[in-house]
């Protein structure tokens, strides 16, 4: 159920952009909780979402609390690298679509991350980059178990990456909680329809992950092709 990566993604060019994506990122989770922040501004409306709740923004970027299916957690964050142009960017279907998404001015604050992005995902595991968002948890605990949407026809490509060892992912394929199969490598795709929940492997270290929407690469395709074995049927990917 999870596809493999590892082989597209070169591991020591990763690790290198790991310290960096830990140090600056808890930062940011810092400022957005500071209202003396010179960078931190509160929009009244939702610019990642439709949502009617405030968003935090830090140097353009956007620190949303993980909210999912009407569940909230206090200690899980979403931070926005590339934000949507438009509201419809944050529809299933164009998450992947580099011109409804644009570099914020915190992604400067990632040169490492960003140079990664640019050597080691773009034209061999992507073709572009759509939306990049960085998922942090601080509170020693599993995430959130939630499916991203159930739509029939959209399936999502992207690659999710683990930063570090304190975090990994568990994708359930039949709703059985002991059917599970958890990520064992650094660079993996999953489909988001089925059940999945991030896992917490240390409970003093941040958990953080980055998932890197776009279309896949001919080679990355290949990878994951093995897909339509263990898809219900109603989850067939497109031709």
């Amino acid at each position: 159920m999870v596809a493999s990566l590892d082989e597209l993604v070169d591991r020591d060019a990763w690790n290198a952009a790991v310290e960096e994506i830990h140090r600056v990122g808890v930062e940011v989770l810092e400022r957005s909780e500071d209202p003396e922040d010179a960078g931190r501004v509160v929009y009244p409306h939702g610019v990642v979402t439709e949502s009617d709740d405030p968003e935090v923004v830090v140097d353009g970027a956007a620190v949303k609390r993980f909210e999912t299916s009407g569940n909230v957690s206090d200690s899980t964050f979403g931070l926005y690298l590339r934000m949507p142009l438009t509201c419809d960017a944050m529809q299933h279907h164009n998450r992947s679509r580099y011109d409804m998404w644009e570099d914020t001015p915190l992604f400067e604050k990632f040169p490492k991350f960003k140079e990664f992005v640019k050597h080691h995902i773009i034209g061999k595991v992507l073709e572009h980059v759509g939306r990049i968002w960085v998922i942090i948890d601080r509170s020693g605990k599993d995430g959130i178990r939630h499916r991203d949407h159930t739509i029939p026809d959209v399936l999502n490509e992207f690659v999710w990456l683990r930063a570090g060892d304190s975090k990994t992912i568990r994708v359930y394929q039949n709703g059985d909680s002991n059917d599970g199969q958890i990520c064992t490598g650094h660079a993996a795709w999953f489909d988001p329809r089925f059940e999945h929940q991030a896992v917490c492997l240390d409970a003093n270290t941040a958990a953080i992950s980055v998932r890197i929407d776009g279309p896949f690469t001919r080679t990355a395709k290949a990878a994951v092709k093995n897909y339509s074995l263990w898809s219900p049927s109603t989850f067939q990917p497109r031709p």
